[in-house]
């Protein structure tokens, strides 16, 4: 009897003594960590691509470790605009260049701003001493670039201003333009009004982001000039006209 109570003591030490050396061993000996693991060429080259300059320095299994609430607050890289051309550049009349690399200084002289107390539209002029076509900047677009027209003057031109012009023209005379046809739709969608009727009581609503630019190749005179439909931080139409 004795001999059986000293045999199942051994048996509880020896079975105290495993559980506590599988304790001190590791459950993932064997198994590669992540910072043992090497990058992996694909991914990195991924990554360099899609995040150029600075951000093809960090590797993929970097990135995935400080994910979490510390992921929350790594720098967001955008990629540059393919479009965009550089401040400045030579552009033909009617055209409008893209522009997000720029700082404000660069722009030349505020000359208007849209709307007068809370200005979402701003319109520079790179050089108002002088009188020859030169670069015209306006700022307020959604993806935060600048919008760059050549011209010799550039103005802005309110929807009630437009809607007053364009319904006391005969329209056998005068034509709608592309800008003219996009109003009416946008009108059309915001104001619940018929084509060729003003906005209404819901113009207030419609002027705080649309606007029209109107840019002209000789001060103004009528040979050539653009006119562009703003709304809502984009370019909405644009018709050129040469005669």
């Amino acid at each position: 009897m004795a001999s059986c109570f000293t045999n199942s003591l051994r048996a509880a030490a020896c079975l105290a003594m495993g559980f506590g050396l599988s304790a001190c061993l590791d459950p993932l000996d064997g198994v590669d960590r992540l910072q043992d693991v090497a990058p992996d060429a694909t991914q990195g080259d991924t990554a360099a691509a899609l995040l150029p300059d600075t951000s093809a320095e960090v590797s993929v299994p970097e990135r995935e470790a400080a994910g979490g609430l510390l992921g929350m607050f790594q720098p967001k890289v955008q990629e540059p605009n393919p479009d965009a051309i550089p401040l400045g550049s030579k552009l033909a009349f009617g055209e409008v260049g893209l522009v997000c690399d720029f700082s404000k200084q660069a722009l030349g002289v505020l000359t208007a701003q849209y709307p007068e107390a809370q200005p979402h539209y701003r319109l520079y002029d790179s050089a108002p001493q002088e009188e020859s076509a030169r670069a015209f900047y306006i700022t307020g677009f959604e993806d935060g670039c600048l919008r760059q027209l050549r011209a010799t003057a550039v103005v802005f031109g309110t929807v009630e201003m437009h809607e007053q012009l364009r319904y006391g023209l005969p329209a056998d005379l005068h034509p709608f333009t592309i800008a003219d046809k996009a109003y009416e739709t946008l009108k059309s969608r915001l104001c619940r009004v018929r084509a060729k009727e003003p906005c209404g009581e819901k113009r207030a609503m419609l002027e705080r982001d649309t606007v029209f630019v109107s840019a002209y190749d000789t001060g103004g005179l009528g040979q050539g000039w653009t006119n562009l439909l703003l709304h809502d931080g984009t370019v909405l139409a644009r018709h050129v006209a040469t005669e």
